[in-house]
């Protein structure tokens, strides 16, 4: 954490002895376990006789048990007088310890606000430290780096509970501190197969300064210098990416760095998918009472994609997601989104309530990128229990044409191709009857015609009649029934009234009526019953 020094303006002699760790707020009562900790970092061992300990209101003197010499790199502790050996398991053996000569170092060290100051026998200050922040209750503030300033950004909280009195402290690793500050590309957007540029800002928290080098998937980018404090922006150009989400892993490498949560980052970058990747393809606005609302979707790529944080939407209001659950959906295939969560279906935490008379549907990837949008009403299709089915992949989603009512008999498709559904459109329709002649006598050869239409619609009501040659109607074989634009017929040669046609010729006249539009097409052919 950042520590706060109170700038005291009080001259001291250069020394080289320094306070190194202060604990002054214990989980719970603070005496008689608070402590002093101090160092010596010069080539001489040290004469601590006649030293003294003082905080901003009282001074105290300290009492040697059996000697007051501090030794070249070596800690010291100065404990209250009462202490009563808490870490006495915690702390090397042989450690020089002091005592202030009562109960408490100072008049007992401020929780939150307070100055300690270690005075030689000749009354020099030699090394002195202040704070006033609030910390952790257990743990210490511990120097940095023992040799520099009491600056603030050469204190920090302990990471180690109880601190480490005696001992190297825990935050010196904070020395040399290069870590990755910030991760972002230019642009935010990153579009499906264009560059783009992957910015990775460094920082140097540590005390010294020191050289580094980044790494990007675990190839190396290049060396810098960082001096104490600095940052620096290095860029790389990225190639083009298929849309879908893709992970860098940055890693810097600094000798002697010792902190390392913050050398490393895995970012993951999403490219936006294109318009119609993925398609709204079955919605239920209207089910049965206590089931589900729901929106099928369909795969139009020839990739797997992952759902995850795809959203549905009933405004264009994108909100980072809290979406679609974790799942991938392959080519061609089908995924059911639910407003419930239910074993079958994915589920979405905030998926729109659908409107029975009307409604708009947006679908979004996880960059907020509108994919496909649906505006559909009532008079489109579906209706209690019975879902609105989309015909064509081929046409616009957002058009009545390419929308009706389910037709299979449960009254919807979750998760299976539409009952609608069609593979092409087609300008012109075509009829093709084969074999052609035909002859219906059993016997196992040529026994039935197959009648082949592709209609100039969508969706139609289709009528298939079979006319004598004077004229008189011999078989039906579709009654203006609702009918995809492709499909196949037979006719066993069987008349109305269930006998077999006697050997001649025929009519086939196929009407079909779009079901949109009411407009009609029409089509003759003509067949011969034969004999074999």
């Amino acid at each position: 954490m950042l520590v706060h020094i109170i700038i005291l303006y009080h001259s001291f002699i250069f020394s080289q002895i320094t306070i190194s760790e202060v604990m002054f707020d214990l989980d719970g009562a603070d005496s008689p376990n608070e402590f002093i900790e101090i160092y010596n970092f010069s080539e001489t061992a040290l004469d601590l006789s006649g030293f003294t300990i003082a905080d901003k209101h009282s001074t105290d003197e300290l009492m040697i048990e059996t000697t007051a010499i501090l030794n070249s790199g070596e800690y010291a502790l100065i404990f209250e007088g009462d202490y009563d050996g808490f870490y006495d398991q915690n702390i090397p053996p042989n450690l020089l310890q002091l005592f202030v000569d009562d109960s408490s170092i100072g008049n007992g060290l401020g929780n939150i606000q307070d100055s300690v100051f270690l005075i030689n026998s000749a009354g020099d200050t030699l090394s002195q430290f202040g704070w006033d922040w609030d910390i952790t209750p257990g743990h210490s503030i511990e120097k940095i780096v023992l040799d520099f300033p009491n600056t603030s950004s050469n204190w920090k909280e302990s990471i180690d509970s109880l601190g480490t009195p005696g001992y190297s402290n825990s935050v010196s690793g904070f020395a040399t501190d290069v870590g990755i500050d910030t991760v972002y590309t230019v642009p935010e957007l990153i579009s499906h197969n264009v560059n783009f540029i992957l910015n990775i800002i460094l920082r140097n928290s540590g005390l010294l300064s020191t050289s580094s080098q980044v790494e990007l998937n675990a190839m190396p980018l290049e060396y810098f210098f960082l001096n104490s404090g600095d940052t620096i922006i290095i860029h790389e150009s990225i190639p083009g990416l298929p849309s879908g989400s893709h992970e860098y892993f940055v890693e810097v490498n600094t000798e002697d760095d010792l902190n390392i949560e913050n050398d490393t980052l895995t970012y993951q970058i999403n490219v936006s998918y294109l318009q119609g990747d993925l398609l709204i393809n079955e919605i239920m606005y209207a089910p049965y009472a206590g089931d589900s609302e729901w929106v099928e979707i369909i795969n139009n790529t020839s990739g797997k994609i992952s759902l995850s944080d795809w959203m549905i939407l009933d405004n264009m209001q994108w909100k980072p997601p809290k979406g679609i659950s974790t799942n991938f959906i392959f080519p061609g295939e089908f995924e059911v989104i639910a407003k419930d969560s239910l074993p079958q279906f994915l589920y979405q935490e905030d998926f729109p309530s659908l409107n029975n008379s009307g409604d708009a549907l947006y679908l979004f990837d996880p960059t907020g990128t509108l994919i496909d949008e649906v505006h559909y009403d009532s008079n489109w299709g579906g209706n209690t229990g019975i879902s609105l089915e989309r015909i064509s992949i081929f046409m616009d989603s957002d058009t009545k044409s390419n929308w009706g009512s389910c037709i299979d008999p449960s009254g919807s498709t979750p998760n299976e191709q539409n009952s609608i559904f069609i593979n092409q459109t087609f300008t012109q329709g075509s009829l093709n009857i084969s074999p052609n002649p035909f002859s219906p006598d059993g016997d196992g050869f040529e026994d039935e015609l197959n009648i082949l239409y592709q209609l100039p619609f969508s969706t139609a009501f289709l009528r298939i009649i079979i006319y004598d040659a004077a004229g008189r109607k011999t078989a039906e074989l579709s009654d203006g029934f609702l009918e995809v634009n492709t499909g196949l017929l037979t006719w066993d040669g069987k008349t109305r009234f269930n006998t077999t046609a006697r050997v001649g010729q025929y009519i086939l006249l196929l009407e079909a009526f779009d079901r949109n539009t009411g407009k009609e097409w029409k089509k003759k052919e003509r067949i011969i019953v034969a004999k074999n």
